[in-house]
């Protein structure tokens, strides 16, 4: 209704209105603003008048809980029920239908807050449940695996020194795996001017479980043993507790920070000054768990912001010692078999009958306790020891064993300290053994004399000026006199990335010493790396040298390594290789020596391996490898871990030889490298495999006949967007904008019922040719 249809007469009185309420307004300038009533009045208003219980969500020290419940309001206090405190893990007595006056209990204050019908607790933060943040548990790939195959790593070796018949070596480490664990035996062949030999050095069975990280070995092992105790070679059978099957366990004590937040924060956690995390905390007590990287002392400081920007640090010296574990975690090995004998010397030599047994056990995060025992049928060693963290100041290590053979009785005892810090490190042990004290390692059927070892190390950062290092040994053998050295060095950085390094070493009792000092620099990622050095040698001479190198490439390509010396005494001495990595082996090929006395080699190494039906000549296989597998289709682009390693063969295969034993590696294949026609409905997997196994990574790619068209009506007008097309009786495909169509698992002969959004359908048919390499366009189809 516009202003000119409102009557003359109700227009005059409108306006007489509105000049009244003009001229009145002055009559109401001394009303004082302190008569309104406040918001918060209001809400206490409204407030008193509530009866009953109302249904409010609680909110705990600022967080929302998402739960409703019935509250009493009486005046200024509220009741909740006991049960529905505890389900919201707040303390409560009483059974489940007691009323508890919450506003009343020490520490606890309470709001109500009217517009958004919610009850505001403010309660100490010890009441809530405490939560775990930072680095936990990070296993979720599964257990490692391994397929059925069969590799040998081989190392070929051939050499002609002047004076000397060519020889040649080869050798290698045949292994068959499979889910039953891994059977190995490496060797040597050589052949020269005494004819051809083969020596056979290890034949073993291993299979490891990680559920309990144990590893069974049968055949030709190490014991594994103490550090106060020694290692022999057996046939036989060893069991014992692995930990490396289990990257994702930490073993030794890691110190966990603990702290309170009163309202939701944000916390930070420094370690020397360098952030180790980050992240969000809600309310109530908090435990964090730091990296397990770090080792031996260092200061932490927590810092926590909460959302009114208030900041609490606290500071938290602590000693982290690898050598301990942690509490209830126990490690050990049990071994028995016949002593290997003439090791590298005779393929099959093996004597006495022996066992031999060590334990380990976190008993707490400062304690460890240790035993080892050794039999046979001639003597038997006993011995006991502990490692403690003495609180902030480092580890403290003592043993003693005792041993018992043909009547006679001798000891050994062992003690150590060691302290560690991001800028500084020092240890010092000593090791003494009786004239009489034998042990499995020295069971040769000679008397072991009594010898008296003590080492002492340290070493100092000193950020811009480098780093300085030092170190004693002493050693004592009744009848082979003693020696004791003491050594002196330092690290320079210079420039950008050069290094400078000079070390000295002083023989305390031949009364000489030795000194050398070099300068490296390097030229840059391709152009690899040059040094020079100057050397003191025992006699009182001077050497120099100068070396030019480049690492081979991790992927492929060429390396190599220069050298001249000019020795103390005159002579000129020099060296010269070349290394060139395929993808399928390794060449090497040099000389040294010098004028008139140069002796040349050749080399090359690789791995021949069967797998999943077909066999590859690849680079050497270190440890584990992956074979992965895109279902003979070539040309398919596999990454490692991001890295780009290959496409595969004409056979769809990519060998990956550098895998690490029961990491879980990522392995992906890039679809943008596909043909068109190709899909893959998995295109990254984290697959861990076993030590020293195989394992064929499955890619389910498949050929997609596929085709794209037009559909347009009987007036040539293009079919409405999202109409439903019913594929050949059985898949289904959409109509896009402008008629456009994509369908795949197609055929020669392909009919579409299309359903319009109206309702009605109609029908289209065409045929396609299905061998084609590539994605079908069949133009425009009429759909009647």
């Amino acid at each position: 209704m516009s202003f000119a249809a409102i009557p003359r007469q109700l227009g005059w009185t409108l306006l007489a209105g509105l000049c009244a309420a003009m001229t009145m307004a002055p009559c109401r300038a001394e009303t004082k603003y302190d008569d309104i009533p406040a918001a918060a009045d209001y809400n206490d208003r409204i407030r008193v008048t509530e009866t009953g219980p109302i249904q409010l969500e609680i909110v705990v020290n600022g967080v929302p809980s998402g739960v409703i419940v019935p509250v009493e309001i009486t005046g200024d206090h509220f009741r909740l029920s006991a049960g529905d405190m505890r389900a919201l893990n707040l303390p409560a007595e009483g059974d489940a239908a007691a009323q508890v006056m919450v506003d009343e209990l020490p520490g606890v204050s309470a709001e109500y807050d009217v517009p958004n019908q919610r009850l505001k607790l403010q309660v100490p933060a010890r009441w809530l449940q405490g939560q775990q943040i930072g680095f936990g548990p990070r296993r979720n790939t599964g257990p490692a695996r391994s397929s059925f195959g069969v590799m040998v790593n081989y190392d070929l070796y051939a050499v002609d020194a002047p004076g000397a018949p060519a020889s040649a070596s080869l050798w290698n480490d045949v292994r068959v795996f499979g889910p039953a664990g891994l059977l190995s035996s490496t060797g040597v062949v050589r052949t020269g001017g005494g004819g051809t030999s083969y020596m056979r050095y290890d034949t073993r069975w291993i299979r490891s479980d990680e559920n309990s990280m144990t590893t069974y070995e049968a055949g030709d092992l190490i014991t594994r043993t103490l550090p106060w105790s020694s290692a022999i070679r057996l046939g036989g059978i060893q069991v014992s507790r692995d930990f490396a099957v289990r990257p994702d366990v930490v073993t030794y004590p890691v110190p966990a920070f603990s702290g309170e937040a009163a309202l939701p924060s944000s916390i930070e956690l420094f370690i020397d000054n360098h952030q180790a995390f980050g992240g969000p905390v809600q309310p109530g007590p908090f435990v964090m768990n730091p990296l397990p990287q770090i080792n031996g002392g260092g200061q932490a400081s927590i810092v926590v912001t909460d959302a009114l920007g208030r900041q609490v640090t606290t500071q938290i010296p602590f000693y982290v010692a690898t050598t301990l574990l942690r509490p209830g975690l126990t490690d050990y090995a049990l071994a028995a078999g016949a002593v290997r004998q003439r090791y590298g010397q005779s393929s099959f030599d093996y004597g006495t009958m022996v066992a031999s047994g060590s334990i380990r056990h976190g008993l707490t995060d400062r304690l460890t306790v240790e035993a080892h025992a050794e039999a046979s049928r001639e003597m038997a060693v006993v011995g006991a020891g502990t490692v403690l963290r003495i609180g902030n100041l480092g580890v403290v290590n003592a043993s003693y064993s005792r041993s018992r053979k043909d009547g006679r009785e001798g000891g050994q005892i062992a003690v150590g300290y060691q302290y560690q810090r991001r800028d500084f490190s020092f240890s010092v042990n000593h090791l003494r053994q009786d004239a009489e004290f034998f042990d499995l390692a020295a069971l040769s059927g000679s008397r072991i004399s009594a010898t008296r070892q003590t080492s002492a190390s340290a070493s100092l950062a000193l950020g811009r000026f480098g780093s300085l290092g030092a170190a004693y040994f002493d050693s004592r053998t009744r009848g082979e006199g003693r020696t004791r050295l003491v050594n002196a060095s330092w690290s320079l950085p210079v420039g950008r990335s050069s290094s400078l390094f000079a070390s000295a070493t002083r023989d305390l009792d031949a009364r000489t010493w030795t000194a050398s000092l070099t300068l490296q620099v390097p030229l840059g990622a391709d152009r690899g790396t040059a040094s020079t050095s100057l050397t003191r040698e025992q006699n009182g001479r001077y050497s120099n040298r100068v070396d030019y190198s480049r690492a081979v490439p991790t992927q492929g390509g060429i390396g190599w390594n220069t050298g001249a010396a000019r020795l103390g005494n005159g002579d000129i001495y020099g060296n010269a290789d070349v290394t060139w990595r395929t993808d399928f082996t390794e060449l090497r090929g040099g000389a040294f020596g010098g004028s008139g006395n140069v002796t040349r080699w050749l080399g090359a190494s690789g791995s021949v391996v069967w797998m999943d039906k077909s066999v590859f000549v690849a680079n050497r296989v270190a440890d584990a490898f992956a074979l992965v597998s895109t279902r003979g289709h070539a040309g398919v682009p596999v990454y490692y871990e991001n890295q780009l390693v290959g496409r595969t063969d004409a056979r769809g295969h990519v060998l990956i030889p550098w895998a690490a034993a029961y990491y879980p590696g990522k392995y992906t294949i890039d679809p943008l490298g596909f043909r068109e026609d190709l899909t893959s409905d998995i295109i990254d997997q984290k697959v861990a495999v076993q030590r020293g196994s195989g394992y064929v990574l499955d890619f389910p790619v498949r050929r997609m006949i596929a085709a794209r068209m037009i559909l347009v009506d009987e007036a040539g007008a293009p079919l409405p967007v999202g109409s439903v097309i019913r594929v050949n009786g059985r898949g289904t495909a959409y109509v896009g904008w402008d008629g456009l169509v994509f369908a795949e698992n197609l055929g020669p002969r392909n009919d579409f019922l299309v359903t319009l959004p109206e309702g009605n359908s109609c029908r289209a048919s065409f045929q396609m040719d299905v061998t084609a390499d590539k994605i079908a366009d069949m133009g425009t189809l009429t759909c009647r």
